[in-house]
């Protein structure tokens, strides 16, 4: 399948950043107040995405330089549904961070090319065709990657990981709101 060069770039947020617009007039901003949680954000998003393919991430993550080339091509050349990405280490960051980092991402870190039954949407992009059928449950219930990724396995998707889609964690939660 071929995909398009072209970026829609969403921002969901609690809060209004609107202001924001005269700076980055190709970001839309999507105000969601009283969601909280980053899975009701990204459903949020989801629901007004347009393009193929659809990728989540939150604010605690830097996209590499060539992100958006590697997240295409790797859909280019992998059926997958499904496809997540590398999360590099913290740089600079403090033992919360790392602690956040080697917990939830680090089983990542060795990782090549290949057919997996999960991944963190922190760096996740899939095929807007494959959570079409899913999107009433999505906004519902908010896009939890783990039970959504069970649910769409079940259903006979797949999944891919590919590390050349790479992100930066560049910032962590407080770890007492991490652990809670």
């Amino acid at each position: 399948e071929t995909f398009s060069r072209v970026v829609e770039t969403i921002i969901v947020s609690e809060a209004d950043l609107s202001r924001l617009s005269g700076r980055f007039p190709w970001v839309r901003f999507l105000q969601a107040p009283g969601v909280g949680l980053v899975p009701h954000l990204w459903s949020a998003g989801i629901d007004v995405a347009k393009g193929k393919l659809i990728a989540t991430t939150t604010s605690h993550f830097l996209p590499c330089s060539n992100y958006v080339d590697a997240a295409i091509e790797a859909h280019s050349r992998n059926p997958a549904d499904g496809i997540g990405g590398r999360i590099n280490p913290p740089a600079a960051a403090g033992p919360a961070a790392w602690a956040v980092y080697l917990l939830r991402y680090s089983a990542y870190l060795g990782l090549g090319t290949q057919e997996v039954a999960d991944f963190a949407g922190d760096n996740g992009v899939y095929k807007k065709a494959s959570l079409i059928p899913y999107l009433n449950l999505i906004r519902q219930r908010g896009f939890w990657e783990h039970e959504m990724h069970q649910l769409m396995l079940k259903n006979g998707a797949t999944l891919s990981f590919d590390p050349t889609i790479e992100v930066r964690q560049i910032a962590a939660y407080a770890f007492l709101d991490f652990v809670n």
